[in-house]
């Protein structure tokens, strides 16, 4: 019989909302938006070289939302396991979920705006392949960022075939397996000398991210796993730390050996960092007390949170349409100082954030309503 410890975090997790990961998609989407929007001048000193830092590896904002979305959609698809039309449902609801801004801004771009973009720019990203293409010539067009949408719709369309067919320990396998091959494919694409680009774009060398989510979700699905989360909730943040130090080690020793594979042990170890803080931000649920968790279910985060796919989409369009005018106005013609371009990211997060909020009040919330009620989830699994 489960400890009352155990019972309580079960009810807890099992077929409910997790607050704390409205406050971890937030978080996904501002690194995201630092990445993005916070550009300066390289110059001297620590706190240049910080937000350089921080720049220079916001992308690993993306490898979160790849961990989040393992975690969410496997938790879903084991909700919907005994359901009757347990495909059409998951289907459905994916497709009203990510479709209707996706290609409204997809048709924005390439329909509305004056610029003229040849067929062979446009298809990739109107069947969610150009993760695939935009290595290659002629690059990457004016959706760059949608390369990650590709990845998470190209793994929906075979994992709940997995985890519908599977036992819990068989997923389990399944997710090392997935990571497995997707580190050997990095190993092989870097061999081949394909362009750095489509190691980190192709499907096939980043679903160790989605693999890492979906075996939390699976991990826990089981009453004694939820316990251990509970009793090892602080060691999960020295997991995290750990992970990165083992990359900063392998990095090292790359350096003075084949620099081209770090890498294969980057997206890995950022992916079980990643892994590691959603555990802990899901065992806060259940010791709400703590000070980090209480940032994360705050308002403001949970609200970014709530909007975070339309500013994901977004922010890309928001950059190309007023990143240049409005630096203009800040700062002229002179050369960027860190003020300059923390106000330029203040005043665009701001702008990304208002577009996705009036995105969803007039668009994506009546396409969510329409989702639950044509793909309604079962009883008690309102995810």
């Amino acid at each position: 019989m489960p400890t009352p410890a155990a019972a309580s975090l079960e009810a807890g997790l099992i077929g409910r909302h997790l607050p704390a990961l409205d406050g971890v998609r937030a978080l996904a989407v501002l690194t995201v938006l630092v990445h993005q929007f916070l550009q300066f001048e390289p110059q001297p000193g620590i706190v240049a070289a910080g937000l350089n830092f921080a720049v220079k590896h916001g992308s690993a904002g993306v490898t979160l939302f790849f961990v989040l979305s393992g975690f969410l959609i496997t938790r879903n698809l084991f909700s919907l396991r005994e359901a009757r039309g347990r495909y059409v449902t998951f289907y459905g609801r994916r497709i009203l979920r990510i479709f209707p801004i996706y290609y409204a801004v997809v048709a924005v771009v390439f329909i509305l705006l004056p610029q003229h973009f040849s067929a062979r720019e446009q298809l990739p990203v109107w069947f969610f392949i150009s993760n695939w293409t935009e290595p290659f010539p002629p690059g990457p067009g004016p959706l760059p960022h949608f390369w990650s949408l590709a990845v998470e719709e190209q793994f929906y369309l075979l994992w709940p075939l997995v985890v519908f067919h599977s036992s819990r320990r068989q997923l389990l396998w399944a997710c090392g397996a997935v990571a497995l091959v997707a580190i050997v494919s990095r190993i092989l694409l870097i061999h081949w000398d394909f362009p750095a680009l489509a190691v980190y774009t192709f499907s096939v060398t980043r679903m160790d991210a989605l693999a890492f989510g979906s075996a939390a979700a699976a991990w826990l699905q089981t009453p004694a796993a939820l316990t251990s989360l509970l009793r090892h909730r602080r060691r999960l943040w020295v997991a995290a730390v750990g992970f990165l130090l083992c990359h900063a080690v392998v990095a090292v020793a790359l350096k003075g050996w084949a620099p081209q594979y770090v890498p294969v042990s980057y997206y890995t170890m950022v992916a079980l960092m990643w892994s590691a803080f959603v555990l802990a931000a899901i065992s806060g649920d259940c010791t709400p007390s703590w000070p980090w968790h209480r940032v994360l279910i705050s308002r403001p985060m949970r609200l970014i949170g709530k909007y975070s796919y339309a500013m994901y989409a977004l922010h890309v369009p928001v950059a190309l349409l007023a990143s240049h005018a409005l630096l203009r106005w800040l700062n002229g013609d002179g050369p960027v100082g860190i003020p300059v371009a923390i106000e330029q990211l203040v005043i665009l997060s701001a702008i990304v954030f208002v577009a996705a909020w009036a995105c969803y009040v007039l668009f994506e919330a009546y396409f969510l309503r329409l989702r639950d009620v044509w793909f309604a989830m079962p009883p008690g699994k309102q995810l």
